[in-house]
């Protein structure tokens, strides 16, 4: 009867178009802190960040995390576990933390639809249980983000994370050098250290969070993402050369207008229209080379990166400068292909891998054939179709039926 009258309560706030904060029983019996944007809308799928408290605390800390998140206009989810070391109701007692994890995230995507990878963030005891749990389920991670908490011995590198604290701790030397050492070793982390403040959660320890969750939520690894960024701000800086200028003007007149200048109609003819924003491009050798760079940041990307690949977001980004440039458009649609192409062989692998760990009948891969075959056909640039071949030659039969 209690949980009915919830439901209809949270109901009743989600109509209302106001945040729904609540607290929530999971299938083991243990509470959980959950706060939902406003205007939640059961059909979206939302990101969701998971907070974990400190020692004596509660889930409660997902409040001050989502408040963060939304301010800067993030529909994201929040939960705030009720862990063993804390004082909250309906705490684990099982005192299992990595089960209450699970059982968490089990109850959370059976009632909301959910993107694959979460966030995960901690302060205290669960800045030091944050880590801890990443290690080894990297793949079920967006970025890890801890507070309060001394360095980790952990030094992720296809996992984006960040640490913070405050200066009238111990922990912000160990937190830099060790933020250093992970970055230089190829993986991507940050670190904060709160001026003036103890042990505590501040508004510039959340700013952490969000800022390396920006570069996240693109779907890139931050680091190759920076690289494509950097290479683009000198591209801005370029467009206020004369000659750049000049050509920038031609092509957007050409596309104000429908009858064509008569120097251009030959083009038109030819269906090149579209290549003008390439000529305009290439007449300058650092914008060639920006184009050139970005091209390869991408395929890096393909190779490097494959379980954080959306690329909808990055694309439209990365095409805006080039605009219309019918080569970088290919380029990057194949790419986007590419990238559907690994997602659907991931999706298969796992697939035979639970059913191996199982002793199920393992499924076949002729749906997947037919769902890869024709977006292969759509892929003739030899850069990105190579790209692929590491996530073929993992399937156990061939891709042809």
């Amino acid at each position: 009867m209690h949980r009915l009258l919830l439901i209809v309560a949270c109901l009743v706030l989600a109509f209302a178009g106001a945040p729904v904060s609540a607290a929530v029983i999971d299938a083991q019996g243990i509470t959980y802190h959950l706060e939902l944007p406003k205007n939640y809308d059961a059909s979206k799928t939302y990101r969701l960040v998971v907070a974990v408290h400190g020692m004596t605390g509660t889930g409660q800390i997902a409040t001050g995390e989502a408040r963060a998140f939304w301010a800067r206009d993030y529909d994201v989810i929040v939960a705030g576990p009720n862990m063993s070391w804390g004082s909250g109701p309906g705490k684990d007692k099982s005192k299992d933390d990595n089960a209450a994890m699970e059982a968490l995230l089990k109850d959370l995507r059976g009632k909301h639809k959910l993107h694959d990878k979460f966030v995960l963030i901690g302060f205290s005891r669960g800045g030091y249980f944050a880590p801890t749990w990443a290690n080894g389920r990297e793949a079920q991670l967006l970025m890890v983000s801890f507070y309060g908490s001394a360095a980790p011995r952990y030094e992720p590198k296809n996992l984006p994370i960040g640490g913070a604290c405050g200066s009238m701790e111990a922990f912000g030397p160990g937190l830099k050098s060790w933020s250093e050492k992970v970055t230089a070793s190829g993986g991507y982390a940050v670190h904060h250290i709160a001026e003036g403040a103890g042990h505590v959660i501040t508004d510039s320890m959340r700013k952490m969070s969000i800022d390396l969750f920006e570069k996240c939520h693109k779907g890139l690894h931050p680091r190759v993402l920076e690289q494509v960024e950097a290479k683009f701000d000198e591209a801005k800086k370029l467009e206020e050369t004369q000659k750049f200028r000049e050509a920038a003007a031609r092509y957007k007149s050409v596309l104000a207008t429908k009858s064509l200048p008569d120097d251009l109609k030959k083009q038109a003819e030819d269906g090149q229209i579209t290549a003008l924003l390439s000529e305009m491009a290439k007449s300058n050798a650092s914008i060639a080379a920006t184009w050139e760079q970005s091209r390869n940041a991408v395929l890096a990307a393909l190779n490097d990166f494959p379980p954080v690949l959306e690329f909808r977001k990055l694309l439209d980004d990365s095409r805006r400068p080039f605009r219309g440039s019918r080569e970088l458009d290919a380029f990057f649609a194949q790419a986007e292909t590419a990238s559907q192409v690994i997602s659907h062989i991931k999706l298969h692998l796992k697939d035979v891998e639970e059913a191996t760990a199982k002793s199920a009948k393992v499924p076949p891969q002729k749906p997947l054939n037919r769902r890869i075959n024709p977006l292969l056909a759509k892929i003739d640039i030899a850069e990105i179709r190579s790209s692929l071949d590491a996530h073929i030659a993992k399937l156990p039969e061939g891709i042809n039926e």
